[in-house]
């Protein structure tokens, strides 16, 4: 028996009995509860609602915990529901809708919790990003300013440290270095204030702060040179020198060597920005001790050597760089430059010596290009034709290994690039070729054409004929390469407008072995006999064209007779054609040419309506179509309509067309006709200055300088700028090319401007658009 411990009965006895009301005593039991009031019960029933979402809430989170999500997110909703004004859920579901790629809702919620909760960052954070991804980076680090400003994160250092560095990187993309400047002295102050906690909460060294420290330093200077604040600039890199120094005595003699020789770059650059050159030279010299791999430095230290007046320094300085970095290219080529530009033959032969060994062990555009530029200023052009010659030989020698071959092929690529970016070496290339072909220089067949090539790119027609017929009596012995010599030949021909020639070229060369080269006679034949207003005839050639032309080659035959029908002026059966080949074709690429000559054709007709509706079924599959993007903004342009549109899709053109041909390594980095369709919307949105600088352009490009449509759009804007003589000049011009190609434009076209010419002023815009085929 436990006597410590009763039995029940016995202790509930007991505390009956002492329980029980004494005699005489007042009965002090609670009486029974009264009933609620109407207005307890009222609040009562408002609060149930709120009870109920706090559980849902609970109860969701335990789901999302769980991984249950779409019962969770389901929850989540219905708290909401019960209690609209509840956040906490509402900061569960975001992630939660996010997961179910439900981004409006998320951002909808978002937006509802920043709007009650302005201190709510990581909403606001949320928000910037949706922006960020879209693209929208003003709006993007306008809301992360508003996460920025939260109060909260003065007790988060390493979140707001994200934050910032975020931010930075948005106003970077933006090139708003002041902004960046004033966000990354902020990461300076986060940092130095809460070095202790977030030594803690980003797990780091103190050495690896303190180098983070003077790495943003570095960056403010930086930021500071750029925004011309140099006092700034020089305090910024000074206090990072002072943390790479302590860092260096932590860690011994040579420590943090590349840190402080990067430093004495940039304060070298602080010192050449406040014209303290001695300066600027002492702090250059320790960092060039370092061989930086970058070749500015190096070019600074030439720039301040001769501002010095110490020119005669430069030479052996840079002979002493090289020897302590031989296999710097940039610097070798930096010498070369530098020995070429002294006025002296021992230099310039030095220089030669230079490039060439360069150019033995290295295929690179820059030594070719310096090479080249050498020969042009000792106006020895003949040796580039030399050098261009000597890897042909190599390709085209059977004996010739394929390894040297390959490297050949790859030097000659490499000529080319640098001769089709450069039009003045083009130039003097082409008067040592008249050289060559005057006094009967033996030359390779593909030296021939290269240079054929080379002068029809640069609209030395004439030339460029007699240069493809050099090559055509070469490519006897080798027929394979006769059909893209005769092409070429038959091309120029047509830009001289020799029509009857290329007729006779042609018909002399029909009827030889059949394959690719009699399609391509027969159409130019057409293409000739329809420029000399022989339609009947041309359509017959064309026809006889298509019956030869393989599968692949059809449809480029084809849309050629449709611009002879055009020509022609037979509109409705080049329209029937163009549908007939909408019916057949099943290629998206086909289907785009076809839509593209058929807009063309409607505009012949006048029919604009048509013509913008196949122009736009071409932008709907693709709306990055260069062409097609200039030519709709070009023909709104001239009806007067939706002109901010049209200033949109033209501009865009342009930077569609500048990208192409950066890649293709055209020689002409603009396309004259967009330039012209740009200044043409401009002028009529009444931007006349603007309209003249592009249009002025456009007239600087070969194919712009030969369009009369650019000379009359010119004109139109210099008449309006109340400049009647030049605009007289322009006018003049455009007549004359209008003349002498009658046939290629509108009668009316030559009419109006002989009417402005008269009339001397411009009351009105050219009622008829002018149709470009491009």
């Amino acid at each position: 028996m436990r006597l410590l411990s009763p039995p029940m009965g016995w202790a509930l006895g007991l505390l009956c009995v002492v329980t029980a009301p004494v005699a005489g005593q007042v009965d002090e039991r609670p009486r029974e509860a009264l009933p609620p009031t109407r207005e307890e019960l009222a609040r009562q029933q408002a609060e149930e609602p709120r009870r109920k979402a706090e559980t849902l809430f609970g109860l969701g989170v335990l789901l999302a915990s769980d991984d249950r999500l779409l019962e969770a997110t389901r929850t989540l909703e219905e708290a909401i529901r019960l209690d609209p004004k509840a956040l906490a859920p509402r900061r569960a579901l975001v992630p939660l809708y996010l997961a179910f790629e439900r981004e409006d809702d998320a951002l909808a919620l978002s937006r509802e919790i920043v709007a009650a909760d302005p201190g709510d960052y990581e909403m606001w954070l949320l928000l910037s990003r949706k922006h960020k991804s879209a693209r929208r980076l003003v709006e993007a680090s306008e809301t992360l300013e508003r996460a920025l400003a939260s109060k909260r994160l003065n007790e988060q250092p390493d979140r707001l440290l994200m934050l910032l560095e975020e931010q930075s990187q948005l106003y970077e993309q933006q090139s708003k270095l002041d902004d960046v400047e004033r966000i990354q002295r902020r990461i300076v102050a986060v940092v130095t204030q809460h070095q202790g906690r977030l030594l803690d909460e980003r797990k780091l060294t103190e050495d690896g702060l303190l180098e983070s420290l003077a790495k943003t330093h570095e960056a403010i200077g930086r930021l500071s040179v750029a925004n011309q604040r140099l006092e700034n600039a020089g305090i910024a890199f000074r206090e990072a020198q002072t943390i790479y120094q302590r860092l260096a005595a932590k860690k011994g003699p040579g420590a943090q060597s590349a840190a402080a020789a990067r430093l004495e770059g940039n304060l070298a650059e602080v010192y050449f920005a406040q014209q303290n050159l001695d300066a600027a030279l002492q702090s250059l010299n320790r960092y060039l001790e370092s061989a930086p791999a970058s070749i500015d430095p190096y070019e600074r230290k030439v720039t301040i050597l001769k501002t010095l007046g110490r020119t005669s320094d430069v030479v052996t300085e840079l002979r002493r760089h090289v020897q302590a970095d031989a296999n710097h290219l940039g610097l070798r080529l930096l010498l070369a430059r530098e020995l070429s530009l002294q006025n002296t033959p021992a230099g310039r032969n030095e220089a030669e010596q230079v490039y060439l060994q360069l150019n033995r062990t290295h295929v690179h555009p820059q030594v070719v290009q310096g090479l080249f530029d050498l020969y042009a200023r000792q106006q020895r052009m003949d040796m580039v034709l030399q050098k261009l010659d000597d890897v042909w030989k190599i390709t085209e020698n059977k004996d010739t290994p394929n390894d040297e071959k390959t490297e050949a092929i790859a030097r000659a690529k490499v000529m080319l690039d640098v001769l089709r970016q450069n039009r003045s070496l083009v130039a003097g290339l082409l008067v040592a070729a008249r050289n060559d072909l005057n006094r009967r220089t033996p030359r390779t067949f593909d030296t021939w054409r290269v240079l054929a090539m080379l002068a029809a790119r640069t609209r030395q027609l004439d030339f460029a004929e007699l240069l493809y017929r050099q090559a055509m009596d070469m490519a006897k012995a080798n027929p394979a390469m006769e059909p893209d010599i005769l092409d070429g030949l038959i091309r120029v021909l047509q830009q001289a407008r020799k029509y009857q020639a290329v007729v006779q070229l042609c018909r002399e060369r029909l009827g030889g072995d059949a394959g690719f080269s009699q399609v391509v006679l027969q159409y130019h034949l057409a293409l000739a006999l329809s420029n000399l207003d022989q339609f009947d005839e041309a359509i017959r050639e064309i026809d006889r064209a298509i019956q030869l032309a393989s599968d692949s080659a059809r449809l480029s035959v084809r849309i050629r007779k449709i611009h002879i029908l055009r020509r022609a002026q037979r509109f409705e059966t080049a329209v029937f054609e163009c549908l007939k080949m909408l019916e057949e074709s099943t290629n998206p690429g086909h289907t785009r040419e076809i839509r593209y000559v058929l807009s063309h054709t409607y505009g012949s007709m006048n029919d604009h309506a048509k013509a913008e509706a196949e122009l736009r079924k071409i932008l709907e599959l693709d709306p990055n179509d260069a062409s097609a993007n200039n030519d709709l903004g070009y023909q709104l342009a001239d009806q007067g309509r939706n002109l901010d549109e049209a200033e949109r899709m033209i501009r865009k053109a342009i930077d569609l067309d500048r990208a192409q041909r950066k890649n293709a390594a055209e020689l002409e980095p603009e396309n004259a006709a967009y330039l012209d369709s740009l200044g043409w919307v401009l002028f009529r949105q009444g931007k006349w200055d603007e309209a003249r600088k592009w249009l002025e352009q456009a007239t600087t490009l070969p194919e712009g300088e030969e369009d009369p449509t650019v000379w009359d759009h010119l004109g139109d804007v210099l008449a309006r700028m109340q400049q009647p003589l030049p605009a007289r000049e322009a006018w003049e011009k455009a007549k004359e090319r209008y003349e002498r190609d009658r046939r290629l434009y509108p009668a009316e076209r030559l009419e109006e401007v002989n009417r402005k010419l008269r009339q001397g002023d411009l009351r009105t815009v050219p009622a008829t658009p002018v149709k470009r085929d491009r």
